[in-house]
């Protein structure tokens, strides 16, 4: 994205300010997105709440405000990451990861940025941590295969 269109998102955001569409504190938050945690030259950016809120010194209710605010007014659109892990025992968890905001400007590529993005990891333990499980599980079978017998021997006849 060139200066001039962060420039141009800047103004309709002032616009919002002044129409009484975004508080002082929400410009100050999408300001300082815009600016100060956008890499320079890109058109969207990832960045947590808790990034932004130190970032802008805001609290958390601006920095969502802020953010609900500028998707209402168009100058953002939210693409959600999630992330599969997959464990070799077929377990399984999902994970947020921060949200990334495209700004919106004139840009054939970003109609194709899609609402969800879902990563999925196949995490397969190493040759050494399955021997080490395995022995792990044979000696907690032993032990308890001890306490049973001592509890059996333990028991009265009759």
């Amino acid at each position: 994205m060139r200066p001039t269109l962060a420039a141009h998102l800047i103004s309709l955001a002032r616009k919002a300010v002044r129409n009484g569409l975004l508080t002082h504190h929400q410009f100050v938050a999408l300001e300082c997105l815009i600016w100060e945690i956008r890499e320079r030259g890109a058109d969207r950016v990832q960045c947590s709440y808790k990034r932004l809120m130190k970032q802008a010194k805001v609290c958390k209710d601006v920095a969502v405000g802020a953010i609900k605010a500028g998707i209402a007014l168009g100058l953002l659109r939210k693409v959600k990451h999630k992330t599969l892990t997959l464990w070799t025992n077929g377990g399984r968890k999902w994970q947020q990861e921060p949200n990334e905001y495209v700004f919106c400007c004139e840009s054939a590529e970003q109609a194709q940025y899609p609402k969800q993005v879902i990563k999925i990891l196949s995490i397969i333990p190493a040759e050494a941590e399955i021997r080490s499980a395995q022995a792990a599980m044979e000696a907690r079978a032993r032990v308890i295969q001890a306490r049973l017998l001592n509890k059996g021997a333990a028991l009265p006849s009759g």
